[in-house]
């Protein structure tokens, strides 16, 4: 044999070891496949639940909240405007002028 013939022979070779091992695999998942299923999604949550830890039970930032906290300013409430207000919610004697025919009967009460 020639050096290119040693060569197409190993890659042959190593092509047949790989499918080999793919339908290794292949039989594992099909006897096991639930199995492997739920080991996944249970690895899949498990891993969500872990990196959303720091998102559930945040710590407190002491230097963030004074520094936010701080820049807080509180407004006075307008007095003046509040009375405003109340005068408008105040109900007011309001006349409504029918504007249907006054002798048309209503078909929803018959």
């Amino acid at each position: 044999m020639n050096k290119k013939d040693k060569l197409t022979s190993q890659k042959k070779s190593s092509l047949k070891d790989i499918i080999k091992a793919f339908d290794g695999i292949l039989n594992v998942l099909k006897v096991h496949g639930v199995l492997v299923m739920f080991l996944i999604a249970g690895a899949a949550i498990g891993f969500s639940l872990v990196r959303s830890q720091d998102y559930l039970d945040p710590a407190r930032d002491e230097a963030k909240y004074n520094e936010l906290s701080s820049g807080m300013s509180y407004k006075k409430i307008d007095y003046n405007l509040v009375k405003k207000l109340k005068s408008a919610l105040e109900d007011t004697d309001v006349s409504v002028s029918q504007s249907l025919a006054p002798d048309r009967s209503n078909p929803f009460n018959e």
